[in-house]
């Protein structure tokens, strides 16, 4: 009961750091990654900060050589990315 009313709402997560958003990047990414794992698709993970910060770019190393794709959405100076993982495990 309570699983299928999990399944048609999403619990969204929102990771927090106070000054360095390297933190809150991993933080939410391995906690999507956990839920895609554990099978439990309608939690969705968010990072924020307390004050504005671009991506870092050991941040974005550190994912690629976790084996994520990463891409970059658009050209703001705060720009976003598009992250993706596929494990032979889940699929």
């Amino acid at each position: 009961m309570v699983a299928a009313q999990l399944a048609r709402e999403s619990a969204k997560l929102v990771i927090i750091c106070a000054n360095n958003s390297l933190r809150s990047h991993m933080g939410a990414l391995w906690a999507q990654v956990a839920a895609v794992l554990l099978r439990v698709p309608w939690i969705l993970t968010f990072s924020g900060c307390t004050k504005t910060t671009g991506f870092d770019r050991l941040t974005i190393k550190a994912i690629l050589h976790a084996g994520f794709k990463i891409e970059r959405a658009d050209r703001a100076h705060n720009a976003r990315y598009s992250l993706s993982w596929i494990d032979e495990v889940t699929s």
